[in-house]
């Protein structure tokens, strides 16, 4: 479970047509209120365009010049507002859940956090899929444009192929941004799946240890359970799914887990070549996307290569699949 992000978080303003002088301004602040204006004029800047500060009131200059790319500056101001408010909300999750994390830095990883947290956590806003599907296009559109920019190096926001790749075009990945749409839209229509008996929840991210055994975890297929008893979002006994564990508190993880983890990447990929991506992302995409993006890098190379020479044949894989769902 993640607790609702509270403040301090970014906060999304709106340039003035005026600037006020204040009753007892400092030093040249008026001749600035005064020049505001012409200002604005010159720069090409409509009167009520948005710019957003972050917790720690700074105003980043790279992050706000996709509010004056000459695409967003054609939209309609209202339009501009509310792709701002949806980006200041998920950046607002970095700060609040994802350890400060800065917008250069967010991964598939933070993005599927987001996902469980407003659509699936009991705790959660629990948004609906045309609200979620709105706060998705908003920050896919940012991160496209912060990679073309130069900004980011990928975008956190997963993506699948618009249409089967012709003859000869080769893997998806090699596509364009054009011709990528985000892999976590509702799909609402169809009724979003989700596995397990219970919704799964976001509780932080996995505790990495030197034993987990020796805290008293109870040990899973690909984990250790700090208490099964006692899910975080909840308070009762666990009953989500085994793929869900890498998303939750009570996960202990320790290097004795790597040769399975290793075996698990490899068999959610081969799922990955049989299936959709919609459906993968699905049912797979998140444990997938938090082995990769947290898990992993919290240990050494010479750990997981160490793994790589242990690594194990079954996945174990068959415990979270139904027994008609086996390729």
């Amino acid at each position: 479970m993640i607790t609702a992000v509270t403040s301090p978080v970014w906060r999304v303003l709106f340039r003035r047509a005026e600037l006020i002088v204040p009753p007892s301004p400092i030093h040249g602040m008026a001749e600035v209120c005064a020049g505001w204006p012409a200002w604005l004029a010159e720069s090409g800047l409509e009167p009520g365009t948005p710019f957003l500060v972050s917790p720690s009131l700074e105003y980043d200059v790279a992050l706000n010049g996709f509010f004056l790319d000459p695409a967003m500056r054609a939209a309609a101001v209202t339009t501009q507002a509310g792709y701002a408010r949806d980006l200041a909300a998920f950046l607002s999750f970095l700060w609040s859940a994802r350890g400060k994390r800065s917008w250069r830095d967010a991964t598939e990883s933070d993005h599927v956090a987001y996902l469980v947290w407003r659509r699936r956590d009991p705790d959660g806003p629990r948004v609906a899929g045309a609200t979620w599907d709105r706060e998705v296009a908003a920050v896919n559109r940012f991160y496209r444009w912060a990679v073309r920019r130069g900004h980011v190096a990928s975008n956190p926001v997963p993506q699948v192929s618009r249409r089967p790749a012709g003859f000869g075009a080769g893997r998806a990945g090699a596509r364009t941004l054009d011709e990528q749409r985000p892999a976590t839209y509702s799909h609402d229509v169809v009724r979003e799946r989700v596995p397990g008996p219970a919704r799964p929840t976001v509780s932080g991210q996995p505790s990495m240890s030197p034993d987990a055994s020796h805290q008293g975890g109870q040990e899973g297929p690909w984990s250790a359970c700090r208490d099964v008893s006692s899910h975080p979002a909840t308070g009762r006994a666990c009953r989500s799914s085994f793929l869900d564990c890498f998303h939750c508190g009570n996960c202990l993880i320790d290097s004795s887990h790597l040769p399975r983890l290793l075996a698990l990447l490899i068999a959610l990929e081969q799922r990955r070549q049989q299936m959709t991506e919609e459906q993968w992302w699905a049912k797979y995409g998140p444990a997938w996307a938090a082995i990769r993006s947290d898990v992993l890098p919290r240990f050494t190379p010479a750990e997981v290569a160490r793994a790589r020479l242990a690594q194990v044949t079954d996945a174990l894989l068959d415990l979270v699949d139904e027994p008609w769902e086996h390729p």
